[in-house]
């Protein structure tokens, strides 16, 4: 059985690939750059007949190379399987290099640019999800591989020991000055409006960050206990990763002199 299979384009197109991602999302986006040859973003299906099945989709594509956006599983877990299968080297950031369990053939840099057979796409690094993020520019017509910077299906996690909310919303508001005429997330489909979509994700984590800091008071509270407050339509199971969100926040906060551990917990300044 192939994979789902979407062209928007000549010299782009991507693989709906089931994956090892957070829910609600189910799949992460292989995108496809070139024409006949191709330069594979994020591969990671699971498991050994998942990697077989990418593999058996990606025949007629020709791939020359594997670019990785950043280091999380559900967009590597298939690179070391595709690259023995055949023979392409794999591209990430420095940073991205020293987090993944295999060798790096070659570390891509803020302004490098990837060559294909129908058009370059220039590389931006973007931390605060991971701290190698790199989204790629067209050149042809201003599309953005998004990577995880913003997710047409599910969130976005930041985990306080590789990123930030601060860097993450630099980056997103560098984004907005590139005149990009849509997004290409890790999961979901293109996002055609980015200035909207930039502009909703800036706003909705200055919210969150401004509701952490309404719930803090003398009174020390754990990272979860103001989960459960601001995050009261999510089902329990996932509080925790709201919990995290909520320790990002409060990192900021602290930063910014708002807000002060108390051994595990918080209270405002």
């Amino acid at each position: 059985m192939s994979l789902q299979e979407e062209s928007l384009r000549v010299g782009l197109s991507r693989l709906i690939v089931p994956s090892l991602t957070l829910p609600p999302a189910t799949s992460t986006n292989a995108w496809l750059l070139g024409e006949k040859t191709t330069i594979i973003v994020d591969p990671s299906a699971k498991g050994k007949a998942g990697h077989i099945e990418l593999g058996d989709s990606l025949e007629k594509y020709c791939p020359e190379a594997i670019f990785l956006t950043h280091h999380h599983q559900d967009h590597i877990n298939s690179v070391s399987y595709l690259r023995e299968r055949f023979g392409c080297p794999v591209i990430a950031h420095p940073e991205t290099a020293k987090l993944v369990p295999f060798d790096v053939d070659q570390e891509f840099f803020e302004g490098q640019v990837l060559t294909t057979d129908t058009e370059e796409w220039q590389a931006f690094h973007t931390p605060g999800h991971a701290p190698g993020h790199l989204c790629l520019l067209s050149g042809l017509d201003r599309t953005l591989v998004a990577g995880d910077m913003v997710a047409g299906e599910g969130t976005i996690l930041i985990q306080p020991s590789e990123g930030s909310i601060r860097e993450y919303i630099s980056s997103l508001e560098r984004l907005k000055t590139f005149g990009t005429s849509r997004l290409l997330p890790a999961h979901g489909a293109a996002l055609e409006d980015p200035e909207k979509v930039l502009s909703e994700y800036i706003a909705h984590r200055k919210m969150r960050v401004e509701q952490v800091l309404g719930f803090l008071g003398e009174e020390p509270l754990s990272t979860l206990n103001i989960a459960e407050k601001i995050y009261t339509e999510l089902p329990v199971q996932f509080l925790i990763y709201a919990s995290i969100q909520v320790e990002c926040g409060l990192i900021w906060l602290e930063e910014e002199g708002l807000a002060r551990r108390v051994g595990e917990r918080w209270v405002c300044v």
